[in-house]
């Protein structure tokens, strides 16, 4: 499954695989995760909290330490 399309934006399949609650921030690559952490504050009925926890868990998993 194509995470993202020719133009390098998030494909749906992508946001509700792999993004949080209504699928708002998805999380799947390094550039995804970086997204996350700089617009968590933008999100509304998400918290900025738990994106942050999502992008350290993703990071953690796959040893991203940039």
């Amino acid at each position: 499954m194509a995470m993202r399309t020719k133009k390098g934006t998030v494909t749906k399949e992508a946001r509700s695989k792999s993004g949080g609650k209504g699928g708002k921030f998805p999380i799947f690559d390094h550039k995804s995760c970086m997204s996350a952490v700089k617009l968590r504050h933008h999100g509304k009925g998400v918290s900025a909290s738990s994106v942050l926890a999502r992008a350290a868990s993703w990071a953690r998993a796959r040893k991203d330490n940039t």
